[in-house]
């Protein structure tokens, strides 16, 4: 349990539905690795993670943004290690705990 859910715990008397869930969630199914998720992203790996967000695929995030697909995939390799995700499933719920 984390230092704010202890707290939060201790407080309330009980855990919140939130720490229950992420204690009964698979590992695999962990959405951020919390030591890489103190890297920032670079401004062009924040577009292109929100075009993800947006539901947009490789192909049209290359006419968006008038990359080539290698480009693409590369900014976005750096962002889900920046952001301790390995899917874009994740990447997408991860978008919806950091703002971008």
């Amino acid at each position: 349990m984390s230092h704010m859910s202890a707290a939060a715990s201790s407080t309330y008397g009980h855990a919140s539905p939130r720490d229950e869930f992420a204690a009964t969630r698979p590992h695999h199914l962990s959405v951020v690795d919390t030591e890489a998720a103190d890297s920032p992203l670079s401004p062009r790996e924040a577009e292109v993670v929100a075009l993800i967000q947006r539901g947009l695929s490789n192909l049209e995030i290359t006419h968006e943004l008038y990359l080539s697909l290698n480009t693409v995939k590369s900014h976005i390799r750096s962002a889900y290690r920046k952001m301790g995700v390995t899917t874009r499933a994740q990447a997408v719920i991860w978008c919806f705990t950091h703002p971008l």
